[in-house]
């Protein structure tokens, strides 16, 4: 991944658990929040993307 893409993944990991409590997420950002988000999107794409990968691979 590129260098931003790692570094928003790092900050991404470090705000994770004030995400998911409800008292801590009041004190993030929407933009924290939403890289929080986003960045779990990256990873669930990424885990499809390898599983297509794997998927075509056994089909050549």
């Amino acid at each position: 991944m590129s260098r931003c893409v790692d570094t928003h993944m790092a900050t991404a990991r470090a705000l994770r658990p004030w995400c998911k409590n409800a008292a801590d997420r009041r004190e993030l950002t929407s933009a924290q929040i939403a890289i929080v988000e986003l960045a779990d999107e990256v990873i669930r794409l990424k885990a499809v993307a390898d599983l297509l990968a794997k998927h075509d691979k056994a089909l050549s």
